[in-house]
C-alpha cells in the first residue's frame, strides 16, 4: 500500500486507491491543522488534469471513495499564486471533492451515502491530522457576491485558524464551493454495515442526472423483493408512496439495484 493511504474511513467504508503521479510533497505540519473541501459541480470521477495534477486526498461519490494522495501530503486542488502567501496547498492538511453541486443556500448531500463519507473524512481528519471538527466560519455564507478573490471570508482566519474551510474561503482563489454546506451539521454515525436498496435515476431542475434511494434499506435481496411486493401493514401511506415511486421508475427504465454502505440502525427488518 502506498504511504497514508488507507483502506477504510471511520464506520467501515471502503476507500479505492488512485494514487495521483504528480507530487506536491509534504504539508507544512507547523501550520494550525486545517481541511478545506470541495465540489466538483459535475457528475462524474474527474480526470484531475495530466498525472492528477488537482487530484486532493479524497474524492466522494454516490456510492465509492477514492484516495489520491496520501495523508500528510500537499494537494493541488487550490490556487496558489506564484510568490503568493500564505502557501495555500501545502497549509491544508486533508481537502476533498464531493461530486455533486453546491447551493449559497444550506445545502447537504442528497446521498446517505456521501453524507456518511463526509462525516467519517471529518472524523479521520480529526482523529489522523488533528484536524478541529468544527468549520471555522458559519455554514451559511454571507449574502452577494462570493465568487471573487476580495470576498470577505478569505482574508482574516486562514492560514491562521485550525479547522475546516471551504474553497470559497480561502485566499488567492475566486471559486464558491462547498458553498453553503452544512459542515457542522454533519455527525459520524455507528458502524456501517452493507445494504441494497431501490435507486432511481432522475433529472433535477437543472436538467442534470442525479440518483436517489427509493427505498428502506435490506441486507438481502429476498427482504428488498418482499417490501416491493408485500406490504407489511406498517406505514401504509409512508412506503405506499416510495413503492409508487419505485414502480413509475421501473416503468420508465430508470431504476436498479445498488449497495448502499448505510448505520445498522437504518437496515429495515
Amino acid at each position: 500500500m502506498a504511504t497514508g493511504f488507507i483502506n477504510k474511513l471511520p464506520g467501515g467504508i471502503e476507500v479505492i486507491h488512485r494514487p495521483a503521479e504528480k507530487q506536491w510533497g509534504d504539508v507544512n505540519l507547523d501550520s494550525p491543522p486545517k481541511g478545506c473541501g470541495h465540489t466538483t459541480e459535475g457528475s462524474g470521477l474527474p480526470s484531475y488534469g495530466v498525472g492528477q495534477t488537482n487530484a486532493p486526498t479524497f474524492t466522494i461519490g454516490e456510492q465509492n471513495v477514492w484516495q489520491h494522495r496520501g495523508l500528510e501530503k500537499s494537494c493541488g486542488t487550490l490556487q496558489n499564486q506564484a510568490g503568493g502567501v500564505p502557501e495555500t496547498n501545502r497549509f491544508i492538511r486533508i481537502q476533498f471533492e464531493l461530486i455533486g453541486l453546491s447551493s449559497q443556500e444550506s445545502w447537504l448531500p442528497s446521498s446517505s451515502f456521501q453524507r456518511e463519507a463526509l462525516a467519517a473524512i471529518k472524523e479521520l481528519a480529526f482523529d489522523k491530522l488533528g484536524v478541529p471538527r468544527k468549520h471555522v466560519w458559519p455554514d451559511k455564507q454571507d449574502g452577494g457576491t462570493i465568487a471573487v478573490e476580495s470576498y470577505h471570508r478569505r482574508h482574516s482566519k486562514f492560514p491562521n485558524v485550525p479547522g475546516w474551510y471551504g474553497h470559497v474561503e480561502i485566499p488567492e482563489n475566486s471559486h464558491w464551493d462547498w458553498g453553503s454546506l452544512r459542515w457542522n451539521d454533519l455527525e459520524a454515525g455507528p458502524n456501517m454495515v452493507d445494504s441494497l436498496a431501490f435507486v432511481e435515476r432522475f433529472k433535477n431542475n437543472q436538467g442534470k442526472w442525479r440518483s436517489r434511494e427509493i427505498s428502506p434499506f435490506f441486507s438481502n435481496k429476498a427482504g428488498l423483493r418482499n417490501w416491493a411486493v408485500i406490504p407489511d401493514g406498517s406505514n401504509i401511506d409512508e412506503m405506499d408512496e416510495l413503492r409508487r415511486s419505485l414502480f413509475n421508475s421501473m416503468i420508465e427504465n430508470r431504476v436498479f439495484v445498488a449497495k448502499r454502505r448505510v448505520p445498522e440502525d437504518k437496515l429495515h427488518s
